[in-house]
């Protein structure tokens, strides 16, 4: 696994996914604007470490993220701001499944 900076948040939940195992997370809902690390960047990173480990992108900027930029970054679903959370329930329930929302 490439290191990233130390200050960068997302190092941490990165080396907890990979130390964990298989089972450690079913499932990764994360933001496309963070600090240290995109949330497209951060769904390729995890998806390098676990293939099949699920991934829900949240953003108010979806304009910026294609379906194909989407996918090719291991993402799963784009729930879009405001989150309703009848709908992200909905996602992960279809995300959980195996079915792409």
């Amino acid at each position: 696994m490439d290191r990233l900076p130390k200050d960068n948040p997302a190092q941490a939940d990165l080396e907890q996914i990979y130390k964990g195992g298989e089972r450690a997370k079913d499932l990764v809902i994360t933001d496309l604007t963070m600090p240290g690390m995109s949330g497209d960047k951060l769904a390729s990173e995890l998806t390098k470490i676990r293939p099949n480990l699920p991934v829900i992108l949240c953003s108010g900027f979806s304009r910026d993220m294609t379906k194909a930029a989407a996918e090719s970054a291991g993402i799963k679903a784009f729930v879009p701001k405001p989150i309703r959370k009848d709908n992200l329930a909905a996602v992960i329930r279809q995300v959980l499944a195996g079915s792409e929302a």
